[in-house]
């Protein structure tokens, strides 16, 4: 006799199980080093308002709203005041600061993850990690049960008698357990796009990305480092997988200790050696979710809470965006190069590929809508893109001799920067119609010579600049010397920056 399985049953004690409480507490210092991390992270944007939002900055808003049509929404829109970019961007340092305090947690989490929506928006074409896993967890934010403890408030009117009842303080655990789920997909796809990598496969990757402009000392590394950092390099490729254990093991298991200690450690060698500190931060801060038996157990509250799981709007709006999510790593798997074609037509496509290309994008078509972009494809391009930029930048006032000028007097040494240089030579993260690259291309170098005539007013100045192109290859020592091309000249006067021809 075959025994009838109840679906309704198993989904039942699923959710029972998912939504059965957690300690409030934990979820709380999460909301505070979030909050933390926001007032860095918007702090950063106001700092490149010149540069990168403001209408008389490196991004060319308009150019760029005409290739992502549908970055339009967006409560920033090209062009806006630099004033008004400024006050906001304090205005969401503020606002972080009263989210880390605590108060009306989850309206401050939507207040800023539109604010951050809207920013990634405005700057598309220089998108990149930091601002994709910075705005997932500001939704995040929204859906945690945070609030219940360590707030200021609390702290103003009881002092230390509010920690007692923060302790004993428990919340509805399925937000928080779809979270993690989200952290672990993370991890999962990302270590699996990289086995799509030769480089990765072949243990160089890291050696190769340590040595690329998006590195904080990438003339710190040279040949002799690569016997070792292909070892950290497949530790790295072996770790990804091994932090989803974390989903399953007890706590208190050595086991568990030990891919903890690895976690920190993956993280933080990420933001000592990369400029990409906001994504790996964020993770790191979800390590007081991932322990927060442990630190309940350091502050005296052994057990475990109990209860049946309570299916709250949190919680129901947590399990859509995670299987959202993960089917959209599931289908990009499915459309590899979706970044990289779009603007091709007339090539011949399997109606197997157009379904799958067609539910591709109305899965990201919904995530988009609400917020989100979302790729859980990190460092696998490093075989495709593994290039070196030297400049060398000359000046010289009418009939007078030319004087070297440090690079970064010119080209931002941040990440949008390079990123803005990347398009410059060709090294696109978005294909376009050529007409449009070549666009693309002018306007930066009118931009880029804009930028640095502003710093020199009213100087008659003529500016040469020219190029080295290297491909980072592990089995191939860089030369000493190179052959330099030329990319652009330019004038600074009275009218401003203005291109010229080069002989």
């Amino acid at each position: 006799m075959v025994a009838k399985i109840n679906l309704g049953t198993y989904v039942g004690y699923g959710l029972d199980r998912m939504g059965s409480p957690v300690h409030a507490l934990p979820v709380d210092l999460f909301r505070i080093l979030a909050g933390l991390l926001s007032c860095a992270y918007f702090a950063a944007a106001f700092g490149e308002v010149n540069d990168i939002s403001g209408p008389g900055g490196l991004v060319d808003h308009r150019l760029s709203l005409e290739l992502f049509p549908y970055t339009k929404w967006s409560l920033l829109q090209g062009e806006v005041p630099t004033v008004l970019l400024r006050a906001v961007f304090a205005g969401a340092i503020l606002v972080s600061g009263i989210l880390a305090a605590g108060y009306r947690p989850t309206l401050c989490a939507a207040v800023l993850y539109i604010l951050a929506v809207s920013a990634y928006r405005l700057n598309f074409l220089v998108l990149y990690v930091d601002d994709a896993v910075f705005h997932w967890m500001l939704l995040w934010l929204i859906l945690l049960p945070t609030g219940s403890t360590l707030t200021w408030k609390d702290v103003r009117c009881d002092g230390k008698a509010a920690m007692d009842r923060w302790r004993s303080r428990t919340v509805p655990g399925l937000a928080v357990r779809c979270f993690l789920v989200n952290l672990a997909l993370l991890y999962a796809f990302s270590g699996l796009w990289k086995l799509t990598s030769p480089m990765w496969l072949e243990g160089t990757a890291l050696y190769v990305i340590l040595k690329l402009p998006i590195a904080w000392f990438p003339d710190l590394w040279d040949a002799g480092s690569l016997p070792w950092m292909k070892i950290a390099g497949y530790a790295a490729l072996a770790s990804e997988p091994l932090f989803v254990l974390l989903l399953f093991l007890k706590p208190g298991r050595p086991a568990r200790w030990m891919i903890i200690a690895l976690l920190i450690a993956f993280h933080a060698g990420i933001v000592a050696t990369l400029k990409i500190p906001f994504a790996n931060v964020a993770c790191l801060a979800g390590v007081v979710l991932w322990c927060r038996h442990e630190i309940m157990n350091a502050m005296g509250r052994k057990t475990v809470p109990e209860g049946r799981g309570k299916v709250t709007w949190r919680g129901a709006a947590a399990v859509v965006v995670t299987g959202m999510l993960g089917l959209q790593a599931v289908l990009d798997f499915a459309k590899p190069q979706w970044r990289y074609d779009d603007w091709e037509v007339g090539r011949p496509v399997p109606a197997q590929q157009k379904w799958l290309d067609g539910l591709h994008l109305a899965v990201y078509g919904a995530l988009w809508a609400g917020g989100l972009a979302q790729s859980y494809r990190l460092l696998d391009w490093v075989d495709s893109r593994n290039y070196t930029l030297d400049y060398r930048v000359r000046e010289r006032r009418p009939e007078g001799p030319w004087n070297e000028v440090e690079p970064e007097t010119l080209f931002p040494s941040s990440m949008r920067g390079i990123l803005l240089q990347s398009y410059l030579h060709g090294v696109v993260w978005r294909k376009f119609p050529p007409v449009k690259e070549a666009e693309l291309r002018a306007g930066l170098r009118q931009r880029f010579a804009a930028r640095y005539c502003r710093g020199r007013p009213g100087t008659d100045l003529v500016v040469d600049v020219e190029v080295r192109i290297d491909r980072v290859l592990p089995d191939t020592p860089r030369p000493e010397s190179g052959v330099y091309t030329p990319l652009m000249r330019f004038a600074c006067g009275k009218g401003g920056a203005q291109l010229l021809e080069i002989e």
